[in-house]
């Protein structure tokens, strides 16, 4: 199974639509562009089908867990559909561990027991994508990379959504709506999107300013304001200037957000709210390539709930919005 226009036939009509209110402000960057559009369109299709997972918080968490927990973690993402006919002896004698570490798993799931462990597990969908994504091999034609990538993409992003916390973006949104300025770190890829996100918000009206260089970081960060809010954005959850700058801030009493692959990271710890992405990584994908959609899909979200909390539209959005569409739609007319 892969996305092509016969599958796109089957989509909802309201998934099809494409009009103006999509196009983004930045009409020199088309393909943060495109994935804007995109990974709008997956949310509000996928949005139906799923609620936060407890197997892809597994996935995300298995990583950073005890070595015991981490092998029973293992045999449940292998055998999720066996675990709701299993007992708690039966997983702990087959993967040679104690009954404790099972337990100690489920609580870590955010489960309140074994028992409800096992009945989230049985309710979980299974994925739309999940036989869609393989690693890429040399042996690939150029179709069959193409087919992977895109498979991969959407596997991320629905991974990601799974794992998201509606009621926490949601607070991180209002928080953002209502703050004197805002402050996105990141370096690498991740410094990409954090000058991306910091454009995007400032197109809403609210102070912004990315930090892509670790002095400038630094120095911005010793000067926040209580009323300012720093976005913090890295693959690794490791960038030693990006978890610097959240401890600053937190320091000052600034609202830390963040946004990693790895929930047991050390930008997760310096977050007053992490947001997870989620992404299969292998010998071939590089983390600079498998971040990006889930990151940009994260920034998406949050930059429509703020522009929805900010309850008002000046004229100077207005007339960026005019001359964005304007701009695109010469732009296209000049392609054909």
């Amino acid at each position: 199974m892969y996305i092509n226009s016969t599958t796109l036939t089957l989509l909802p009509t309201n998934v099809k639509k494409i009009d103006k209110n999509h196009l983004t402000p930045d009409c020199n960057n088309v393909t943060l562009g495109l994935v804007s559009h995109v990974t709008m369109v997956l949310f509000n299709y996928l949005k139906g089908f799923y609620m936060p997972g407890i197997l892809a918080k597994l996935d995300s968490l298995k990583d950073d867990l005890p070595t015991a927990e981490r092998q029973v973690a293992k045999y449940v993402l292998s055998n999720a559909n066996r675990i709701p006919f299993e007992s708690v002896y039966d997983i702990a004698r087959a993967v040679k561990v104690s009954v404790a570490s099972v337990s100690r798993l489920a609580k870590k799931a955010g489960c309140a027991n074994f028992k409800q462990f096992k009945i989230e597990i049985a309710q979980e969908k299974p994925s739309l994508v999940s036989v869609v994504y393989h690693e890429i091999s040399e042996d690939d034609s150029d179709s069959q990379i193409v087919r992977k990538i895109c498979g991969g993409d959407v596997r991320s992003i629905e991974k990601t959504l799974k794992m998201l916390d509606v009621a926490s973006l949601t607070k991180a949104a209002k928080a953002i709506a209502r703050c004197t300025g805002l402050l996105c770190c990141g370096l690498g890829s991740s410094g990409s999107i954090a000058e991306d996100t910091s454009f995007r918000f400032a197109h809403l009206g609210i102070k912004t300013q990315s930090c892509t260089d670790p002095l400038q970081a630094i120095v911005r960060t010793s000067h926040l304001g209580e009323d300012e809010v720093v976005l913090g954005i890295s693959h690794s959850g490791r960038s030693e200037m990006t978890v610097k700058c959240m401890e600053l801030a937190r320091e000052q009493g600034v609202l830390t957000l963040g946004i990693s692959n790895y929930p047991g990271s050390p930008l997760a710890k310096a977050s007053d709210l992490f947001f997870c992405t989620s992404f299969p990584e292998n010998k071939v994908t590089a983390g600079a390539i498998s971040s990006r959609v889930s990151q940009i899909y994260l920034v998406d979200s949050l930059y429509l709930l703020v522009a929805k909390h900010i309850k008002y539209k000046d004229q100077g959005s207005l007339r960026i919005d005019e001359l964005a569409e304007k701009y695109a739609r010469r732009a296209w007319s000049r392609k054909k």
